[in-house]
């Protein structure tokens, strides 16, 4: 399985905050930090906000940080959050059994459905807090020195 980039810079955004902590950070700041769209890190960082992950703060000062229910969602609930499917493989949805001529025979369904959880099951034993250095510092300052560097 493989995520999309929405979940990709979703979790690129929560580590930045991270790492950022307990200074505010600008979507501008990850967006070339990363080198990536500011339009597409924006509309990422927007469902953070909505689903509270991420705490938003208009003018002078202002900027984002991670929540303390931000950092403590595990990788599987960001992944269900943001992802739209739950299919392995096109066969393996409820709204795609009944096109396979296989479908009552078939062992390929619930060895996906099996590795699917087996999936979340390995997402769920860590956090969001889990995914950085401790020396929070210092992976910040290696961010700004590669943004330099580029």
């Amino acid at each position: 399985m493989r995520i999309n980039n929405y979940t990709e810079y979703a979790f690129r955004i929560l580590m930045f905050l991270i790492v950022k902590k307990p200074d505010n950070a600008t979507v501008q700041e990850v967006s070339e930090a990363f080198d990536l769209s500011y339009n597409h890190l924006n509309k990422v960082n927007q469902k953070l906000v909505k689903i509270g992950a991420v705490k938003s703060t208009r003018g002078k000062g202002g900027g984002i940080q991670i929540t303390e229910e931000g950092e403590n969602l595990t990788l599987d609930q960001i992944v269900k959050l943001l992802e739209n499917y739950e299919e392995v493989a096109s066969c393996v949805g409820t709204n795609h059994a009944a096109d396979c001529k296989l479908a009552s025979n078939c062992f390929l369904r619930a060895i996906f459905k099996l590795a699917l959880e087996d999936f979340y099951k390995r997402l769920r034993q860590y956090r969001i807090k889990d995914l950085v250095k401790t020396d929070q510092m210092s992976l910040y300052q290696e961010l700004l020195k590669i943004q330099k560097e580029v």
